[in-house]
């Protein structure tokens, strides 16, 4: 519990570091409204994404604040590594799938690949009828 604490505590604080600074636009630090459907059940929440030359780390948090999942994409090897997942979902099987299917999604929100109008990226991985949706938030306040 302490592992996930800091490292939500540390995309915060590294939000407004980068910031603060006149870093390269590659690291940057992105928002995501995610969806994940399954057949029976789905996972939505916000996945807050760290970018940075070599890697990419993101956290996805549901709408109560719990951390479902937090994972590291690096970009030279294109392989995702899961640094924590909830209890429910911690399995070899789950892990092995995810890690699969979140390299495509990876790939296609980098390159913006397969990207609709809105910047969104749908994936859908047909053998086990599981649908990832990211959809850029932007930072407007709607009055």
């Amino acid at each position: 519990m302490n592992r996930i604490l800091f490292i939500m505590l540390w995309l915060l604080v590294g939000t407004s570091v980068i910031k603060a600074q006149d870093m390269e636009p590659e690291d940057t630090v992105s928002r995501y409204s995610v969806q994940i459907d399954i057949r029976n059940a789905y996972i939505s929440g916000v996945c807050i994404m760290r970018r940075e030359p070599q890697q990419v780390t993101a956290s996805i948090v549901n709408e109560f604040g719990v951390s479902a999942l937090t994972y590291r994409y690096d970009r030279a090897k294109q392989k995702v590594k899961i640094l924590s997942i909830m209890k429910k979902m911690d399995r070899w099987y789950v892990k092995r799938m995810l890690r699969k299917d979140l390299r495509v999604v990876m790939q296609q929100l980098l390159n913006g690949d397969e990207a609709t109008e809105d910047r969104s990226v749908t994936y859908e991985n047909k053998k086990y009828k599981i649908k990832y949706n990211y959809t850029p938030l932007t930072n407007e306040v709607k009055e």
